[in-house]
């Protein structure tokens, strides 16, 4: 049975998605995580533990923003918690993930869709969403919503890369990054075009932090995150500099705030702010 997403109350959705309703249309779901639920021709619900509102936000600010004939962006209609989860009704979008079939042709959308974010820009950096940072380069549980280049920097500088040269992004260009391009964010839809999902991490910043994401994100040197690299625009000087102190950071938080207690992180982080 499926579901109006305009006429549909919040219980009503929940209960449709919940794992206990044996008619439901499972998109892609983790056990004791994600889920993607469709719940009529056009609509699915995506939840989770870590579904937030600044996702909606974002994906909302990104189908404004995008050229919809460079990259599709589904449309997000609606945004609820229950019990501590977060919903987010959305424009169900018809294809596959690149997940285990991408090729060349995908490769070089990709860098495309790329090369057109560095035209989209904006005066301060920040997410997208105007709210809380997520992602890759930043550290779990931290929560800082930066809106300056201050920001930033102090976030960096005061704590992974307090031994070490000084990221400084005053005077760079902040362009849209989405700062989580893996294959399985992306979709190759039943009419050719490509799809991009997953616009939680996405913020206006220099870009430099998409490559560097890219890098973290690169397993092989055949993987199709490095070969999305290789159809890049090079970094300057400076900007691959910068980089490396992004990924410098990236590697001291994973080898040193992840690997402590609890209590003991929230007190590393505490003195180090």
């Amino acid at each position: 049975m499926y579901l109006d997403r305009d006429t549909a109350s919040d219980e009503e959705l929940v209960r449709h998605c919940s794992r206990s309703n044996p008619t439901r249309d499972v998109i892609h779901e983790l056990d004791g995580g994600l889920s993607v639920i469709r719940i009529s021709n056009d609509t699915v619900v995506k939840y989770g533990y870590g579904v937030a509102y600044e996702e909606f936000v974002s994906q909302q600010n990104a189908y404004d923003l995008i050229d919809k004939n460079v990259i599709r962006v589904p449309r997000v209609h609606r945004f609820f918690t229950y019990m501590h989860i977060g919903y987010i009704v959305m424009e169900y979008m018809d294809g596959n993930t690149l997940s285990s079939d991408w090729d060349s042709l995908s490769c070089q959308v990709i860098a495309d869709v790329l090369a057109h974010f560095s035209g989209i820009r904006n005066e301060q950096p920040g997410p997208l969403s105007g709210g809380r940072a997520c992602g890759l380069l930043w550290i779990e549980g931290d929560s800082i919503s930066p809106t300056s280049s201050g920001d930033i920097e102090r976030y960096f500088n005061t704590r992974q890369l307090r031994c070490h040269d000084k990221l400084a992004i005053q005077g760079h260009r902040f362009v849209l990054c989405h700062l989580d391009i893996a294959p399985r964010n992306i979709m190759r839809l039943k009419d050719g075009s490509f799809c991009l999902l997953d616009w939680a991490s996405a913020g206006f910043y220099p870009r430099f932090f998409e490559i560097c994401t890219l890098r973290l994100n690169a397993w092989t040197q055949v993987d199709f995150n490095s070969q999305v690299l290789c159809l890049l625009e090079g970094l300057s000087q400076d900007e691959e500099n910068q980089a490396q102190l992004l990924q410098k950071a990236y590697y001291l938080a994973q080898k040193y705030v992840y690997n402590l207690p609890r209590r003991k992180r929230k007190k590393a982080n505490h003195n180090n702010i």
